[in-house]
């Protein structure tokens, strides 16, 4: 718990009002079987200010409004998307409120994103990988309630990196 405290610490440190923090720490993509793919990226909310309330559901390719963390699997280059049949789950030991998870101002958790894509048969994929577009939370404190969400360049980070 301590090494998070520096982590929320030294960010802060480093970029003055920044309260936050909203890391992808690691991720992962591997190859199981020729026709199942595991995907997972670690990362870590927390606020000084605030109480984050985040998604423990997924959708695949989400809606903008949905409340759960979005994400896409893609291939080469151009990003086209790719498609088989997907699971996914955001496991993390914070407190589950309300069928989402609670940090609590002042500190940190660590979540991390599983996700599974099968296909009936072998595709025909030079490579793969997972790329979260959407992560959304609730900020909660004296003053009220507000929705946000990681933006597009905090989310340059949540993408795996690319199983072959």
């Amino acid at each position: 718990m301590k090494y998070i405290f520096a982590i929320i610490l030294a960010a802060v440190a480093f970029a003055p009002g920044v309260s936050s923090a909203y890391n992808a720490i690691s991720s992962s993509a591997t190859k199981l079987n020729d026709t199942t793919f595991l995907y997972t990226i670690n990362y870590q909310l927390g606020s000084q200010k605030y109480d984050i309330m985040a998604p423990i559901g997924t959708v695949r390719a989400g809606e903008r409004g949905s409340p759960y963390v979005s994400y896409t699997f893609t291939q080469d280059e151009d990003e086209q998307l790719i498609g088989g049949k997907a699971s996914a789950v955001v496991l993390s030991t914070a407190q589950v409120v309300n069928n989402r998870y609670q940090v609590k101002a002042g500190e940190a958790q660590r979540f991390t994103l599983f996700a599974l894509l099968t296909f009936d048969e072998a595709p025909d994929l030079d490579e793969s990988q997972l790329r979260v577009n959407r992560l959304p939370f609730t900020l909660t404190n004296n003053e009220g309630t507000r929705e946000n969400g990681l933006s597009s360049g905090e989310l340059q980070s949540y993408v795996t990196p690319k199983v072959e």
